[in-house]
């Protein structure tokens, strides 16, 4: 969250239409406050750390504070993030805002940071990544030390197929040849639509029980 202690924005007020939560010492002291957007849909660790992370950065000594939005009734993402006043920052809370923030009609001095997005999609917007193949290589060692002396063939269901998730399974297989050159390595990844964030219809196990049965380590 190093990223976030960059933007500075005057304190302006909201519209009435969307929904302002305050997360920390928005008391009108502050010099500067820092809006994370948030779909409406989701709350998860994820977005709590997002969250939190802000809030924890806009201490007494930055002397700004942190506050939360999100669509109201009718409206829809793009929306809120075309309404935040001009001259402002907003934290953009997962990769799936970058349709929302191509979308928007004009920036008027504001300045997003998308959080987990791979690119900048457009003037005004910054992409902020981790190196989760760092994470990622480690497990691998862990599980090519295992594989090693067992089934030489290590298989892992890595979720989603965006950026962040091949990155951390990159890392993964990375490590896992690192202790075991001789191993086999397989990665199955659960599609958009048919499992996603919920896992619905139990494919992760089922991914999982297909490594187990062609004798994968998982």
């Amino acid at each position: 969250m190093r990223a976030l202690l960059v933007f500075t924005a005057m304190l302006l007020h909201f519209s009435d239409a969307m929904t302002v939560t305050s997360v920390r010492g928005c008391d009108g002291s502050q010099t500067k406050t820092v809006y994370v957007a948030l779909d409406g849909n989701i709350r998860n660790d994820w977005i709590n750390s997002i969250i939190k992370g802000t809030g924890r950065a806009c201490n007494a000594n930055t002397r700004c504070c942190t506050k939360t939005i999100e669509p109201s009734s009718g409206q829809n993402v793009t929306q809120v993030l075309d309404a935040v006043p001009a001259n402002t920052h907003v934290i953009a809370s997962g990769f799936k805002f970058t349709n929302d923030l191509n979308a928007l009609t004009v920036s008027n001095g504001r300045t997003y940071a998308n959080v987990d997005a791979s690119q900048n999609v457009r003037q005004g917007v910054q992409g902020l990544t981790f190196a989760e193949q760092e994470p990622g290589f480690l497990a691998g060692i862990i599980a090519g030390g295992v594989a090693k002396h067992h089934t030489q063939k290590v298989g892992v269901v890595g979720g989603l197929p965006i950026a962040p998730v091949k990155k951390f399974i990159v890392g993964f297989e990375l490590g896992v040849k690192y202790l075991c050159p001789e191993c086999t390595f397989l990665a199955k990844y659960v599609p958009f639509g048919a499992g996603g964030f919920g896992n619905e219809n139990n494919l992760g196990i089922t991914y999982a029980n297909d490594l187990l049965n062609a004798g994968y380590g998982v």
